[in-house]
């Protein structure tokens, strides 16, 4: 890329990434409250925000012992997407097995009430 030449893609990079990360502060605490409800929601989004942040410090770290032993940044691409599918698969669980839970509660409540 010539000096100067790729601006406009630097730009257009740092909106992205930007938006983002304000998209992250903004969806974290109602996806938490979605999932885990109002009971113990401090506890519960400290907890989110927490282990967010720990990744943050952690993953920098396995990316440069993987670059000093690989010579590429390659696998960590391929850590971070299983990562990334293994979290999706376990949302996708999550909600399955809390809607479950939640009936079963329901029909148990219902038994009781009659």
């Amino acid at each position: 890329m010539q000096a100067g030449g790729g601006w406009m893609l630097i730009m257009l990079i740092v909106l992205f990434i930007g938006a983002n990360y304000g998209a992250n502060l903004a969806i974290f605490p109602a996806v938490t409250k979605d999932y885990f409800g109002l009971k113990s929601y401090g506890l519960n989004y400290g907890i989110v925000f927490t282990a967010w942040g720990v990744g943050g410090l952690v993953m920098p770290r396995v990316n440069g012992m993987i670059l000093d032993k690989a010579g590429s940044n390659g696998l960590t691409f391929v850590i971070i997407i299983c990562m990334l599918v293994v979290g999706a698969a376990l949302t996708f669980a999550s909600r399955a097995i809390a809607a479950e839970t939640k009936a079963d509660v329901a029909q148990h409540v219902e038994k009781i009430v009659v």
